[in-house]
């Protein structure tokens, strides 16, 4: 599995006769669609009505059990970085932190499927969702993550969402 993860960075790191123009677009969603979908996402709650509330509870849950999900395999795992490996090219300057999952993707994906799962506002959350894969993309191009990271992060957030769909009703619904 590690060579398959290591051909594919391969082939979608940049290399050094990437276009400067890219590199800098790659910088740019390597970063900022983690505020503009979180923005987006207080824009979505903030607007609806109180009988919504529950769904609203439903989507940070996923969010922070995502999130939580990510730190600790991250800690177990301690699987390094490409540019730990001596791979590829880095673009961008990154501390040697555990790589897998990628935590920006992970908090974007479980932010996109858990709006989208809602149903308040889906092209809200599909835009989340296309940030997510465009931050996937450019976090690989600039030779932070490896492919598997973003993969990883896809079902970190698929199934945190499940598990809290799977989370009696009523538990979330209290308070209402």
């Amino acid at each position: 599995m590690d060579s398959i993860n290591q051909s594919l960075f391969l082939a979608l790191n940049a290399d050094a006769n990437a276009s400067l123009f890219t590199v800098k677009i790659a910088a740019l969603l390597a970063e900022w669609p983690v505020g503009v979908a979180a923005l987006f996402a207080i824009v979505v709650v903030v607007r609806q009505d109180n009988g919504k509330k529950h769904l609203i509870r439903q989507l940070f849950l996923a969010v922070s059990v995502a999130m939580i999900a990510t730190y600790f395999i991250r800690e177990s795992l301690h699987y390094p970085r490409p540019f730990v490996l001596g791979l590829g090219k880095t673009w961008v300057s990154h501390d040697a932190t555990p790589s897998f999952p990628s935590f920006h993707a992970t908090f974007l994906f479980s932010l996109g499927f858990a709006l989208l799962r809602t149903g308040v506002n889906t092209v809200a959350a599909l835009f989340i969702v296309v940030l997510g894969c465009l931050t996937a993309w450019s976090r690989v191009y600039l030779g932070i993550h490896f492919p598997l990271d973003m993969v990883g992060a896809f079902f970190v957030a698929l199934s945190s969402l499940f598990i809290v769909l799977w989370l009696p009703k009523q538990k979330l619904s209290e308070g209402s």
